[in-house]
C-alpha cells in the first residue's frame, strides 16, 4: 500500500532517463519518486535483457529446491526474475501451516494430493511504511514519519506440473484484465461555501490523490472496490481488542481531515492477509475517541464483512480508512462498492471513474487518480491521460506478479516428497572468461559434419553422434537428461516430402550410451542402445507405411547447458558466458537456445529419410523382439524369424516383386547394423504366407524355441492385417551374411538383428 504521496508520474513510454532539479524551485515528492522509478525501470530492464526471464548466479545460486523434513527446502542465495533481484538469506521450508518458514508467505500449506507439481517463485513489490517497519523512523526527530520504502516480496508456491519446468504462467495464473478511466465532471449539486462553482469540474478546494482498489476479486458485478481520497494513507496500528466492538489503535489521526471519525468505513487487515492476497474486513465506525489514555475506535459490528477478532490478525494488524459512501447511485456489498462496467460512477466532488466491460479483477488491483484545484494557470481537473478529449482506459498500476519455475517435485503417498528436476537456469559473471562452447557436431561412422536441416542416412545416424567442445567436459555431467536425442515422425499420413507439415508428430526420446573422449575429453559421444536402434527402425517402418512417399523424420539434439560444466570448474558451463564471445566457436552449426548466455542449451536438428520402394530394406529388419537366424541351407540363404507388427507386415507386402531369377532387391551388400552386412530378399509368394518348406534348415518359433512343423508358420501366429492387433511371427530370407552370427534371441522388449555384434 502506497504512502502519503501527491501522485505517481512515471511513464515508461516517455523514455525519460532522469529528473533534473532546478535552483530556487519547490521540491515535490512526485519528482523524487519518478527518479527512483526511472532508475529502477532501467536497472531491471537491463538485467532482464542480459540474464533473460530468470536466472541464478553460479557464485551464489539461490532457491534450490530439495526434499527435507517432510516438506521442501528453499536454498539460500540469489535469483533474478524479469530483472528483479530476489534474495534468500537462509534456508527456508515450504511446509504446511506453522512449519512453513517462508518470511513472506505466512501459513502456506503444501498440497496433500499425491502427484507431480511445479515449484515456482512468485515475485512482487510491496510498499512499506513506518507501521510495517518502525526502523524507518528517525528517533532524533522524535519519530517523524518522513518516507516509505519499497520491498521485494518472494513466495515459493506449488501448482500441478502442467508444463513441468516451462508452465504457461499467463494461462495458469492469469493477470488482471480490468481497465479503468477517470474524468472530472461539473457538479451542479455543490452547496457548501468550500466548494468551487459547478462549472469548475473538480469541485473540492483540496488537492487529492484518489486510490481505487479492488476488494472482492472476479468479474463485474460480483467484484467490488473501495476508494480513498488520500491514497489510503490514513492508517493506524491495531494494538488490542478490549471489547468485541472496540479497537485500541496507535492514533486517531493527524487532524479531523486526516483522521478517524464515526460513520467512516475502515479495513481491518494484517500481513497474513496482505501477503496472501486476501481482502481484509470492512466495517463501519460508530465512534472514534480517547478512552482514558487510549485512542479507541468503536465498530458497528452489524456492518462487518468478516472477522473483527484481534486473534485472526496475528501479524502486524492495522486499521485503514476508506472513503466510499453508499447513495442512491452507489450500491454497497459488505462495505465495498459493487463494480459496474461501461458506466460513469461519481466518487465525490465531480471525480468520476468508469471500468471497461469484460475485465477480470484481482484483490489489490489499484488505480491512482490525482485531482487538482483551480490555480491562476489551470482550471480544477482530474489528471488523467486522454486521446483527444476522451479519457484513456488504463490497466491497474499494480500489483504486478512475476513468476519463475524452480523445480518439479513429486509427492508420493508412502515416500513423501522428492525433487524430479531443477528448473533454474544458472549464469556466470560476464567478466569471467571461459565457459564451454560446442564447436563441432559430427556423425561417428562415417564421420560427417552435422548442421541444422541436413539429411543424414538412417544407418549413419544410428551409428551415433559426437559433439566436440572447446574445453574438457566433466564426465559426471554427461547423462541422458543433459544430452538427449529425440525422433519425431508423423503418424497421420502427412506428405512431409512436399509439404513439410507434421501435424501429429510422435516424439520418441532415444536411450543411449554416453561417454566423453578424444584427447582431453573434449568430445561427448551419444551412441544409441540396441533397443533404441530397433525402436527407431520399427518407427521408421511405421512411418514408411503411413506416408506413401516415405518422407523424412526429424531428429532433435539437445545439450543442456545449465547442467554441463568444464572438468574441474563447475562454474564454467556449456555455451557461456556469451556477452560478446562466440557462441559456437567459428562454425555456427547451431545456436544455443539460451542465446549464448552461460548455461544456454545447445540445440541442433537434422533429418533422416524414410524408405522408398528401391531402398526399403536398407538398414531395416522389421522384427521387434525374439529375432533369430536359421541357416544357411544349400542355397546359401538364411532365414530371419521373429515377432513383427501388422504395420511392418503390410509394409513388407507392399514391396515390389523381386527379380524372378535371383529374387534380389540389392546387388551390393547392405550394412544392416554395424558389423552385419547382408544381401536382402523379399520372400517369395509361399514365404509371404509363412511357408518356408523350400528352405533346407529348420526354422523355430522365436517365442518357444520349438521348430515349426514343415517349416510353415501357422496363420494363427502371423500378424493379422489390423493396425491395433498384437504382433505375430513372420520371417525374411536373406543371403550373403558377412561375419554371420550364431542364433540368438531376446527377452521382452525391443531388439534388433545383429545388435549383439555392436
Amino acid at each position: 500500500m502506497a504512502g502519503d504521496i501527491s501522485r505517481s508520474s512515471f511513464n515508461p513510454l516517455k523514455h525519460f532517463s532522469g529528473v533534473r532539479m532546478q535552483q530556487g524551485r519547490v521540491q515535490l515528492d512526485a519528482d523524487w519518486n519518478e527518479q527512483v522509478d526511472i532508475a529502477t525501470y532501467f536497472t531491471r530492464a537491463a538485467t532482464a535483457d542480459l540474464i533473460g526471464p530468470s536466472g541464478a548466479p553460479a557464485a551464489d545460486a539461490g532457491f534450490a529446491i530439495t526434499a527435507q523434513g517432510g516438506g521442501l527446502a528453499i536454498g539460500a542465495g540469489r535469483m533474478y526474475v524479469n530483472g528483479i533481484l530476489c534474495e534468500n538469506s537462509q534456508t527456508a521450508l515450504v511446509a504446511s501451516g506453522s512449519a512453513n518458514s517462508q518470511p513472506d508467505l505466512p501459513g502456506y500449506t503444501l498440497p496433500t494430493q499425491p502427484g507431480m507439481y511445479t515449484v515456482y517463485l512468485d515475485v512482487w513489490e510491496r510498499d512499506i511504511t513506518a507501521l510495517d517497519d518502525p526502523s524507518i523512523l528517525e528517533i532524533a526527530l522524535g519519530g517523524v514519519d518522513t518516507t516509505t520504502r519499497s520491498r521485494i516480496v518472494w513466495q515459493v508456491k506449488l501448482m500441478g506440473a502442467l508444463g513441468g519446468c516451462t508452465p504457461n504462467f499467463s494461462g495458469l495464473l492469469p493477470p488482471s484484465t480490468g481497465t479503468m478511466q477517470a474524468q472530472a465532471q461539473p457538479n451542479s449539486g455543490a452547496s457548501t461555501p468550500c466548494a468551487v462553482p459547478a462549472q469548475a469540474g473538480y469541485s473540492s478546494l483540496e488537492n487529492q490523490l484518489y486510490r481505487i482498489e479492488v476488494q472482492t476479486p472476479g468479474y463485474a458485478p460480483t467484484a467490488t472496490f473501495k476508494w480513498s481520497r488520500d491514497n489510503g494513507s490514513v492508517v493506524a496500528a491495531w494494538l488490542s481488542n478490549p471489547a468485541s466492538d472496540q479497537l485500541v489503535v496507535s492514533t486517531l489521526g493527524n487532524d479531523q481531515v486526516l483522521g478517524f471519525a464515526g460513520g467512516q468505513w475502515v479495513e481491518l487487515t494484517d500481513d497474513t492477509h496482505l501477503l496472501n492476497g486476501l481482502p481484509g474486513t470492512l466495517v463501519q465506525l460508530s465512534n472514534a475517541q480517547m478512552v482514558g489514555q487510549s485512542p479507541t475506535l468503536t465498530l458497528n459490528l452489524a456492518t462487518a464483512s468478516g472477522s473483527t477478532s484481534f486473534l485472526n490478525f496475528p501479524l502486524n494488524p492495522i486499521v485503514r480508512r476508506w472513503d466510499q459512501v453508499a447513495s442512491s447511485s452507489v450500491t454497497f456489498s459488505n462495505g465495498a462498492v459493487l463494480l459496474q462496467e461501461a458506466s460513469w460512477l461519481t466518487l465525490e466532488n465531480g471525480v468520476q471513474v468508469e471500468f471497461t466491460a469484460g475485465g477480470f479483477y484481482h484483490t489489490g488491483d489499484y488505480w491512482l487518480v490525482p485531482a487538482r484545484t483551480a490555480t491562476a494557470l489551470s482550471s480544477p481537473s482530474v489528471v488523467w491521460p486522454v486521446n483527444g478529449s476522451n479519457p484513456v482506459s488504463l490497466p491497474a498500476l499494480g500489483i504486478t506478479h512475476q513468476y519463475a519455475a524452480l523445480a518439479v517435485a513429486t509427492l508420493d503417498a508412502k515416500l513423501g516428497w522428492s525433487v524430479n528436476s531443477d528448473c533454474r537456469l544458472i549464469f556466470g559473471p560476464a567478466a569471467v572468461p571461459g565457459g564451454i562452447h560446442v564447436t563441432n557436431m559430427r556423425t561417428i561412422q562415417p564421420s560427417t559434419e552435422l548442421g541444422n536441416d541436413t539429411l543424414v542416412p538412417l544407418t549413419t545416424f544410428l551409428n551415433g553422434i559426437k559433439l566436440t567442445c572447446d574445453a574438457a567436459l566433466d564426465p559426471t555431467t554427461l547423462k541422458l537428461p543433459t544430452l538427449s536425442v529425440t525422433l519425431d515422425t508423423p503418424v497421420d499420413g502427412a506428405d512431409s516430402v512436399t509439404t513439410g507439415i507434421y501435424p501429429a508428430a510422435t516424439p520418441i526420446k532415444l536411450m543411449a550410451n554416453l561417454a566423453v573422449g578424444d584427447p582431453g575429453n573434449v568430445s561427448a559421444f551419444w551412441i544409441p542402445t540396441p533397443q533404441a536402434r530397433a525402436l527407431v527402425l520399427e518407427q521408421m517402418a511405421v512411418f514408411a507405411a503411413q506416408t506413401e512417399n516415405y518422407g523424412e523424420a526429424l531428429v532433435s539434439v539437445t545439450f543442456k547447458g545449465s547442467f554441463v560444466w568444464e572438468k574441474g570448474s563447475s562454474s564454467s558451463l556449456l555455451n557461456g558466458p556469451a556477452f560478446g564471445t562466440p557462441q559456437n566457436g567459428n562454425i555456427g552449426i547451431a545456436l544455443p537456445s539460451g542465446n549464448g548466455q552461460r548455461g544456454g542449451d545447445f540445440q541442433c536438428w537434422f533429418w533422416v529419410p524414410g524408405y522408398t520402394d528401391s531402398s526399403f530394406p536398407n538398414g531395416y529388419v522389421p522384427f521387434i523382439s525374439h529375432a533369430s537366424i536359421a541357416g544357411p541351407d544349400s542355397t546359401g540363404d538364411y532365414v530371419v524369424v521373429g515377432e513383427m507388427t501388422s504395420t511392418s507386415l503390410q509394409s513388407m507386402a507392399a514391396l515390389p516383386e523381386p527379380d524372378v531369377a535371383a529374387r534380389k532387391i540389392y546387388t551390393n551388400p547392405i550394412e544392416l547394423a554395424p558389423g552385419l552386412q547382408v544381401f536382402a530378399y523379399v520372400p517369395i509368394d509361399l514365404e509371404r504366407g509363412g511357408n518356408f518348406s523350400n528352405f533346407g534348415v529348420a526354422i523355430h518359433d522365436p517365442k518357444t524355441g520349438s521348430p515349426f512343423p514343415g517349416n510353415i508358420i501357422p496363420a494363427a501366429e502371423q500378424p493379422p492385417f489390423s493396425p491395433k492387433a498384437a504382433p505375430g511371427v513372420f520371417a525374411w530370407r536373406i543371403r550373403g551374411i558377412y561375419n554371420p552370427p550364431s542364433a540368438y534371441g531376446y527377452a521382452d522388449g525391443y531388439g534388433a538383428l545383429g545388435a549383439e555384434l555392436i
